[in-house]
């Protein structure tokens, strides 16, 4: 290939015409599969004669192609056939084998592009296709290679390497285990040397960049586990004095913050970052390895428990002086990034619970709180800045929950937290003593506003702990406090302590509404008149507070001593929370809103119309925002919320629900319908709105023809795009067909939108248990609910189910005990129908034999006195045994001589089968009925005996002992299931959700349901003794076994009396009842 014309090319596409861009950009498309570009690209990309500009251009378009073409095969160009990629092997090697010469060369424009190039690589090719690679790498990082930018390329390299295996499990790291060896104490080498002082401060900033890539690639080897090479001690402990020394080196010129700099940008600094990755490392390390007693309850994890106890022996303490020594530079005023100021706190926040730290840290613990912990509390005049310039994005970094991991403020309070409840004795009380002492101070005017607001952070943050009713001492002294310099604050001339004490009068409602409730009623009122603020922070957290102090969450209703009191003056408030929602989009102010209609159900209705119309309108703005912005994103699921809340409220006022039609109708249909491009931009939002639809479907007096409107569009969405929201959509529909049948069966469209749906799903090679389990619901309502519109599809399902079993049989019991009963559902609708498609697939045999297997197959349950039990693994709910038997007993109602050949010599199979569940039936029914076993009464864990909660708001832990926490999941688990996600080989739900296992009942209701099985089989059994006495005589004789006679001879007998009682008459079959609606969750 022409490098010239591929340059001129390249250079076209930076022409600031618009029309020679365009047409450079076609040229490169078409060039994409010509072959030896790959190759020629890529020799651009790396020449230093080549200009930067045109350089960085081909890098850019290098990397799209390495990421889109490199580990495919076939690739679809202009929505044509797919064609195999042409990238041939010696086009492959070319990039490999230079890809560490041209990030040798790289300038910084185009170095991340190569870095991430070399990682996709690496992802497909490593080790099998890369021999040479580590040899290559470990060159350049030997100590004596005299090329920096040699070194640089090759710890980039080794970057690279290291995080493609960051998240994978120990049998996915082989590769990367076997490279350990040769990499790790070459970096270590290599990081001795740079951390020598006699390094000359000319080269001070090159040294903090490898120093800063050499342990991040450090981190990302250390972050799942330690690697088994890694855990010989002597090796461990170079390291941690590798990692001790990075953190201890002494703040260069380069990195001085000077009078004139931004926080941010010197935090990004080389020697700043390198340092707080390596403060990261030893958080992570503490938190896994601190305590040997804890990694000693975990049963995979039993290789590591020396490994921890020299952690915890050896390095643990050290660090923890160190860091102490790092935050007392910001007590007297040095600078400090904000992320490694947190990593530092949260290392200390673990050592508060290890004996061997705590009692070292002991004598230091209120200097700590008071010298370090609360000036980051404080309000200080950034503070006040963003207050006055910005106050929603003030009120942002107060609330959003990103925020939380990486927030100075948010480490500072939880250890402040941690230092109260786990080392009570020593700190609780000199800690509020000091917070008293501020307030004082505050009163008397020798202490500003910004330590006042600093001191009342405190106080709320300890909040739970003051509460504790073993401190009983405490709650005169916090009850004054409260009283004289907490709420008088809602009068401050200061906006940020009106705001502050609202904050701390919600920390403290449980205790104000138990100690005295007029001044709890003086307190959420003062707090409501916060509401009218002009400062918008300030209303924003009256609102908030109001939530927490009016919500009785053990009753689900207002507190009693304020009840009447906030429904008085109810209108005024919720008028104040939606103009707040107009002005910032958060969660929490709709979950004010959310609290207050399920607080005031009773009072909803005359507002019901009024708040819907306002919740829609603020769901759209706000979902209608920036993709990115994620506060937005939450509140307006919220409002779905809300409303859900609402509907929940009026649920007893049917008319209502035809009222909110006209705005509930549109809403749901601008999140079920495509925007003028083609894409659902309201995606996130689906579930919502079928659990809104579910509750227009269900409670409403009808299903009105507005509602009806939404049926057609909701199937589009689900063929679209919606296939893995079958769950949310069969909720809705199972109403529409069940509860609005009669509209349903009227037009036959709707019948063939269902089937397309269901064959969406069964046919589809992609789907997987979880969605089979969902399709087989679907098929299941519309076969029971709708017999005569559905007999044209009878045949076409139960073909749906064949070709499932065969092509892609669900591998979980659950999915094929629910694909079965979709087979039971054909037959019960039209048997006939149904075994001519078995027969037409020549399936009969196989179908029915699958079936027979499934009722009898069992697995071992676990007993809760050690032992097992066989338990059936298919059909395990009662729910799904009696379709099973109602399937199997509809072929016995059929005419004998109409059955397939091969069902009339199986007929005694079927016989024996539905005894068999009829039977199992009856004794999960005993067992149901029966009372439950006594329990042994267990001991009160964290008053007396047995491990405390690790929630509990005291803990106390004895000054020489460690906590006892209780032993976790391993994180090696955690992380292997991390990456079963990243390589699609699982679903979050699979890993991390329910059991699909479950045999619990499901709220699901259908015409069956007012079945009785036993006689609709006993009346079966008489009509094919009266038809065909012959086969029932051969099936009895030859095919039961004596213990199925017996059963069936109960059986019939059970029946018998059960007619007799209810005084049936004989031969006439029980009919089924119509179809019940689906409640709503």
């Amino acid at each position: 290939m022409d490098p010239n014309a591929l340059h001129a090319a390249l250079a076209a596409t930076l022409n600031p015409d618009l029309q020679a861009r365009q047409a450079a950009e076609t040229v490169l498309k078409e060039l994409d599969n010509v072959p030896g570009y790959l190759p020629t690209l890529f020799l651009i990309v790396k020449s230093t004669e080549v200009a930067t500009e045109i350089r960085q251009a081909g890098v850019i378009y290098l990397k799209n192609l390495v990421h889109k073409q490199w580990g495919a095969e076939f690739i679809t160009v202009n929505d044509g056939e797919p064609q195999r990629v042409p990238f041939s092997p010696e086009d492959k090697q070319a990039v490999r084998s230079g890809i560490i010469d041209a990030l040798t060369e790289a300038d910084h424009l185009t170095r991340p592009q190569l870095v991430e190039i070399l990682r996709r690589i690496l992802i497909h090719d490593f080790p099998d296709r890369m021999p040479g690679f580590i040899e290559q790498m470990a060159a350049g990082l030997d100590v004596t290679t005299q090329d920096p930018k040699r070194t640089r390329a090759c710890l980039l390299a080794c970057r690279a390497l290291y995080k493609v295996y960051e998240y994978k499990p120990p049998d996915k790291r082989v590769a990367l285990i076997n490279a350990l060896p040769v990499t790790l104490p070459l970096l270590a080498s290599l990081l001795e040397v740079l951390l020598t002082p006699e390094a000359p401060a000319a080269q001070q900033e090159i040294a903090d960049e490898y120093i800063k890539l050499a342990v991040k690639t450090f981190w990302s080897c250390v972050h799942q586990s330690i690697p088994a090479g890694l855990q010989e001690i002597p090796e461990f402990m170079r390291w941690m004095t590798i990692l001790y020394r990075v953190i201890e080196r002494p703040v260069p010129a380069s990195a001085v913050k000077g009078p004139n700099d931004d926080n941010a940008e010197v935090a990004k600094r080389p020697y700043w970052t390198g340092k707080r990755w390596a403060v990261q490392i030893m958080h992570r390390l503490i938190h896994r390895y601190g305590n040997p007693r804890a990694l000693e309850k975990v049963g995979n994890r039993q290789h590591e428990v020396g490994l921890s106890q020299a952690f915890h022996d050896q390095v643990a303490a050290k660090f923890m002086q160190l860091f102490l020594q790092v935050l007392a530079a910001t007590a007297q005023g040095h600078f400090l990034p904000e992320r490694l100021l947190v990593e530092a706190l949260n290392y200390l926040m673990s050592c508060i619970s290890l004996a061997v730290t705590w009692l070292q840290l002991k004598p230091h613990a209120m200097d700590l709180a008071t010298q370090v912990l609360f000036p980051v509390l404080c309000f200080t005049p950034a503070d006040a800045e963003l207050w006055e310039c910005d106050p929603i994005e003030f009120i942002r970094t107060c609330y959003d929950i990103m925020e939380d991991c990486t927030s100075p403020r948010v480490a500072a309070s939880s250890l402040m937290v941690d230092l109260c409840r786990k080392r009570t004795k020593t700190c609780l009380n000199p800690m509020v003593e000091f917070v008293h002492t501020v307030f004082r101070e505050y009163a008397a005017g020798t202490a500003d506003a910004g330590r006042k607001d600093g001191a009342m952070y405190c106080f709320g943050a300890i909040a739970a702990q003051l509460q504790e009713e073993a401190i009983p001492e405490l709650t005169q002294l916090v009850w004054t406090m409260i009283l004289e310099f907490v709420a008088t604050e809602l009068k401050s001339s200061h906006g940020h302590l009106r705001g502050r004490s609202c904050w701390v009068l919600g920390q403290f409602g449980d205790f104000l509404a138990a100690k005295d409730s007029s001044l709890f009623v003086q307190a959420v009122g003062g707090v409501a008149q916060m509401l009218e603020d002009p400062h918008l922070p300030v209303r924003f957290q009256a609102a908030v507070s109001l939530r927490m102090l009016v919500y009785d969450p053990d009753r689900r209703a207002a507190q009693p001593a304020v009840e009447e009191h906030v429904g008085a003056v109810l209108p005024q408030i919720i008028t104040h929370l939606f103009n707040l929602m107009d002005q910032v989009g958060s969660d929490e102010l709709v979950s004010t809103l959310d609290v207050l209609i399920e607080c005031y159900a009773s009072s909803m209705p005359p507002y019901a119309e009024g708040l819907c119309t306002r919740l829609g309108e603020t769901f759209i703005r706000l979902a209608a925002g920036d993709d990115n912005d994620h506060d937005s994103s939450v509140a307006a699921s919220q409002c779905c919320s809300a409303v859900l809340t609402l509907l929940e409220a009026i649920k007893d006022n049917g008319e209502l629900y035809v009222a909110l039609e006209k705005v509930l109708v549109p809403l749901i249909l601008r999140i079920v319908s495509p925007d003028e491009t083609g894409n659902y931009p309201y995606t996130d939002y689906l579930e919502d709105a079928m659990e809104i639809l579910t509750y227009m479907t269900y409670y409403a007096p009808r299903i009105s023809p507005e509602v009806w409107t939404l049926f057609k569009p909701i199937t589009t969405c689900f063929f679209d795009f919606a296939i893995d929201y079958l769950s949310n959509i069969n909720l809705p529909f199972h109403n529409f067909i069940s509860r609005g049948n009669a509209y349903f069966v009227a037009t036959r469209e709707n019948a063939e939108l269902v089937f397309k749906m269901i064959q969406h799903v069964l046919e589809n090679s992609q789907t997987g248990d979880r969605d089979v389990t969902e399709a087989a619901k679907l098929a299941e309502t519309f076969l029971l609910n709708s017999k005569e519109a559905v007999e044209g599809f009878v045949a076409g399902i139960t073909s749906m189910v064949v070709r499932r079993f065969a092509q892609n049989p669900p591998k979980k019991p659950n999915a094929r005990s629910d694909l079965l009963k979709v087979l039971c559902c054909g037959l019960l609708c039209r048997a006939d129908l149904a075994l001519y498609a078995l027969e037409s697939h020549q399936a009969t045999a196989p179908m029915m034999q699958a079936w027979f297997t499934a009722i009898v197959l069992t697995e071992p349950k676990d007993n809760p006195d050690g032992t097992k039990t066989a338990v059936r693994s298919h059909f395990k709910a009662e729910r799904d045994k009696k379709i099973c038997a109602l399937g199997l007993t509809a072929i016995l109602r059929q005419p004998y001589d109409n059955l397939p050949k091969s069902m009339q010599d199986g007929i005694g199979h079927v016989l024996a089968a539905v005894v068999t569940v009829l039977s199992d039936i009856e004794t999960l029914r005993r067992r149901q009925a029966a009372p439950p076993p006594q329990q042994q009464q267990q001991p009160a864990q964290g008053a007396g005996g047995g491990a405390p909660d690790s929630h509990a708001r005291i803990l106390d832990v004895d000054d020489d002992k460690d906590e006892d926490t209780k032993a976790t999941r391993s994180m090696d688990e955690v992380y292997a299931k991390l990456s079963q996600l990243e390589d699609g080989t699982c679903t979050f739900a699979e890993l991390f959700g329910e059991d699909e296992d479950e045999d619990e009942e499901e709220s699901f209701s259908s015409p069956i349901d007012d079945m009785d099985e036993l006689l609709f089989f006993a009346q079966s059994f008489h009509e094919l003794q009266t038809s065909n006495a012959a086969a029932v005589e051969h099936a009895t004789t030859n095919v039961l076994s004596p213990q199925h006679k017996q059963i069936l001879t109960l059986v019939l007998n059970a029946a018998h009396h059960k007619m007799a009682a209810a005084g049936a008459a004989a031969g006439q079959p029980q009919q089924a009842a119509a179809g019940s609606p689906q409640q709503p969750a």
